[in-house]
């Protein structure tokens, strides 16, 4: 939510810049120590299109656009109107909406009978299919193929997301999904998934210890499974990363390694500070080597380690 700290000083087709200090006319909240945290390199701005005030200075009307980074790579797009109709969105977001728009969610409705089946005009050659099976069923069966019947990849499983490589722009393929009430068909054949199989991950960071001094060494232990129904199996040789963001904002890394076997891992290092900790895997989207799996990232739980002098 857009806080306005003076209406009065706003002017009408006028842009205010952001930066998430105390000087900002405009800001995502009164509260910087949580926007230090939780978005310490906000940037971006707000186009104010229309405004009015009453003479006691509150806001009546307003029309704005907004766009917002917490980091340069990230960018959140939007429009508002309070007593007004909403402007259009700005002229970014349309790219944002475009790249959305290849990822199809597969709608979860079963009459009892027949399948769902979406027609899908693929843009790029990777499309990311994501389905949740809703309670009550034991497996989703998800097919697609070529509109000529050429079959392109298969699944039977529960809660999952799938990606096909390689498609062909010119060609329009359909989707088939189905939803079944037993789970007999819903155990994943790890031998059997296609290549281009994304898993999704579940990573955590053990709790922490209530204080450390400075300078002693303090070791990270967690795991990383991925979620199954039922039950879960370890995530092997995926990469684990620590990291702790400070008082002031800014995030270290304190540490990498890979799980085991079993999909543990541990890090140790020094304690230097106190500070917020959490463990992160990054996406797995590139070729695997054997035994390793593609993933979309994930992060932990965050605590906060105190470090005390000695």
């Amino acid at each position: 939510m857009v806080e306005v700290l003076d209406p009065s000083a706003l002017t009408a087709d006028a842009e205010y810049l952001l930066d998430g200090s105390a000087e900002d006319i405009l800001r995502l909240s009164d509260d910087l120590v949580w926007q230090s945290t939780a978005c310490p390199q906000l940037s971006g701005s707000v186009s104010v299109h229309d405004v009015t005030t009453d003479v006691g200075g509150l806001t009546t009307s307003l029309a704005a656009t907004f766009e917002l980074h917490c980091t340069p790579q990230h960018a959140v797009y939007g429009s508002l109107g309070f007593g007004s109709t909403a402007p259009a969105l700005p002229a970014g977001a349309d790219a944002l909406i475009a790249a959305e728009s290849r990822y199809p969610s597969l709608a979860s409705v079963f009459d009892g009978i027949s399948a769902n089946t979406l027609a899908l005009t693929v843009r790029h050659r990777k499309v990311l299919l994501r389905w949740d099976t809703p309670v009550g069923f034991g497996c989703a069966e998800v097919a697609m193929e070529e509109s000529n019947g050429t079959p392109v990849l298969s699944y039977a499983g529960r809660d999952d997301t799938l990606t096909a490589a390689e498609l062909d722009p010119t060609h329009t393929y359909q989707i088939m999904h189905a939803l079944d009430d037993s789970s007999a068909n819903s155990a994943p054949d790890f031998s059997a998934f296609p290549r281009d199989y994304v898993y999704p991950v579940t990573t955590s960071l053990e709790a922490l210890p209530e204080a450390v001094i400075r300078g002693e060494e303090v070791s990270f232990h967690g795991r990383v499974t991925v979620p199954l129904h039922p039950g879960a199996e370890a995530a092997l040789f995926v990469d684990v990363i620590i990291r702790g963001r400070k008082a002031d904002g800014s995030i270290m890394e304190l540490g990498s390694t890979a799980t085991d076997q079993y999909g543990k891992y541990s890090i140790t290092t020094k304690a230097t500070r106190t500070m917020r900790i959490w463990s992160l895997v990054p996406p797995g989207d590139s070729a695997p080597a054997p035994g390793v799996m593609h993933h979309f990232g994930d992060s932990s739980e965050r605590y906060t380690l105190h470090v005390a002098r000695r």
